[in-house]
């Protein structure tokens, strides 16, 4: 009933990128479960301004099928893999109706939390799209643009003053500490120049992988690039949370099965070309894909795109919200954030008091959920007006919105607004939500810590 499946097969392949992405999905959901079902601690916020009021028993439930449909995809992909005889029909059934339910859930979820739009999660409802093609063929010919549209957009979201001068820096001291190098002997200039380093090989990788009589050999690249960056990232080194090792982990994994295993073109196995029909609704597929995936990420300095989804991973250029509270009402934030606060010397006024205290809201994610804070003004300001609300005073709340950075320059524009009422007025310059769950009724959740 069982057998040892031919992996050299296209089908094969599709069926252990399906299995492979499962499972990461899974353990990366396990890593961030306070994102997902607890509605105490760092803030939610909503993408439209009609789900602000809904309960959180919503959110768990679609958690619960996430997870059910997860497990499904799994078992009936991993079927298919070692059945003997070809698997009747059913098992593709059910996997094409879970990964359309998964597509539905996750743009629910991430409706009702603007921040689970991690990366991850973003590519990995993508990849539901690409394996639904018919077409074993076509499905992986796709998947592989996916992934090296990810790597070149990442790698060009970091070749910027910003990454060379911040971010770009600690890799590169972290890259030093492995190879025991002692870089701070440098220049300025020269450090800054080795930091772009990573990023081009990134993009080297991506278009190396264009090249289909070289796929092997990129391939192998692609994964000596991350086990490159899990090396840099772990908590040996950097101490990044477990859920962007993870990825690098599934890239690691996918870099295997789409390119390093990937057949000759042309080879004429068994994988035989769809109907007609199927190949038109596969064509359709493919072009809404990639016009995503290609093109709207060529918006995202503009503001026309998100960061996340147009792959800025890991780029210090992203826009963002500082948040402040007055020094002398600081006292009244919750424990768990008063523990990540720290002394601003910036803020200190003429008398010798602080003014204002920096509010660490990029700390206070990682801490409380496990991952990176949703790379947004936008998000950042929910997240403000939600600790507005453990103040006495409206004007006891600052923050200073900063535009994306100039790729050339560094330089952003900035605006500040002080008092709630002033902040609210953003909402007029955003298509998305900026209000918290539960600012509208006044029932907002304790932003206590969740563990």
């Amino acid at each position: 009933m069982w057998h040892c499946p031919n992996i050299s097969s296209t089908v094969a392949q599709q069926r252990l990128l399906s299995i492979w992405s499962a499972l990461c999905v899974m353990s990366l959901l396990g890593t961030s479960l306070g994102l997902w079902i607890e509605p105490s601690g760092f803030p939610s916020v909503p993408a439209f301004a009609l789900l602000v009021e809904t309960p959180w028993w919503v959110d768990r439930a679609i958690f619960g099928l996430l997870l059910v449909l997860l497990g499904t995809q799994f078992a009936s992909s991993l079927v298919q893999l070692v059945a003997i005889k070809q698997p009747c029909d059913c098992w593709q059934l059910t996997n094409n109706a879970c990964r359309w339910l998964l597509i539905l859930l996750a743009l629910v979820s991430v409706s009702l939390n603007q921040h689970r739009c991690q990366a991850w999660f973003y590519y990995f409802t993508l990849l539901q799209l690409v394996l639904l093609i018919p077409s074993s063929r076509e499905a992986m010919h796709i998947a592989r643009y996916l992934v090296i549209s990810v790597y070149i957009y990442s790698a060009l979201g970091k070749l910027d003053y910003q990454f060379a001068h911040t971010s770009g820096q600690d890799f590169l001291n972290a890259i030093a500490k492995l190879v025991f190098i002692d870089v701070h002997i440098w220049s300025a200039s020269i450090r800054a120049a080795a930091a772009l380093l990573l990023p081009l090989v990134e993009l080297t990788v991506g278009v190396g992988l264009l090249f289909k009589k070289h796929l092997f050999a990129t391939g192998l690249m692609a994964c000596l690039f991350h086990l490159g960056l899990i090396a840099c990232l772990g908590p040996w080194n950097l101490g990044h949370s477990w859920s962007v090792i993870l990825w690098n982990v599934q890239f690691l994994g996918q870099a295997v099965i789409l390119f390093v295993m990937a057949k000759p073109a042309s080879t004429g196995q068994e994988d035989s070309l769809p109907s007609k029909t199927n190949r038109s609704i596969s064509r359709v597929i493919a072009y809404a894909l990639l016009s995503v995936a290609f093109v709207m990420p060529l918006g995202e300095r503009w503001g026309v795109w998100d960061h996340w989804p147009s792959w800025a991973l890991y780029a210090p250029h992203c826009s963002r919200a500082e948040v402040f509270v007055a020094s002398h009402a600081w006292n009244s934030l919750p424990p768990g954030l008063l523990a990540l606060m720290e002394k601003d010397e910036a803020n200190v006024g003429e008398s010798g008091t602080e003014l204002w205290q920096s509010v660490p809201i990029s700390r206070w994610s990682l801490s409380d959920r496990g991952v990176p804070i949703y790379p947004q003004d936008r998000f950042q300001i929910g997240v403000a007006l939600a600790v507005s609300r453990c103040l006495s005073n409206e004007y006891q709340l600052r923050i200073v919105l900063l535009s994306s950075a100039n790729r050339f320059t560094g330089e952003r524009e900035w605006q500040e607004f002080v008092g709630v009422d002033s902040v609210e007025q953003l909402q007029a310059d955003y298509w998305f939500n900026i209000y918290p769950r539960g600012w509208h009724s006044g029932t907002l959740v304790d932003l206590k810590p969740t563990h």
